[in-house]
């Protein structure tokens, strides 16, 4: 059986289209809602031990908080502010 792109893209409708009529408002409500409490989760929390760095968030880092010209200043700016730790 040979699957063509055309019947990719319709199984792919198909599939988009039955997961969009099973989500509401208050689902996507709810997700949203556990969704922000799980990523204050994992920002605000550091075990005993755990050594000074910065703060980060789930699946982006700090990528928010680069420079886009001028990424190894910042860099270079959170290497010196946490004791030259060794970021490589």
């Amino acid at each position: 059986m040979k699957i063509t792109l055309l019947t990719a893209m319709a199984t792919l409708t198909m599939l988009l289209q039955s997961v969009m009529e099973g989500l509401d408002i208050k689902g996507i409500l709810v997700f949203l809602c556990i969704f922000f409490l799980v990523t204050d989760y994992l920002k605000n929390r550091k075990p005993a031990n755990f050594p000074p760095g910065p703060r980060a968030m789930p699946l982006v880092g700090n990528l928010f908080d680069m420079d886009a010209k001028l990424p190894h200043m910042y860099l270079h700016k959170v290497r010196r502010l946490f004791n030259w730790v060794e970021i490589w």
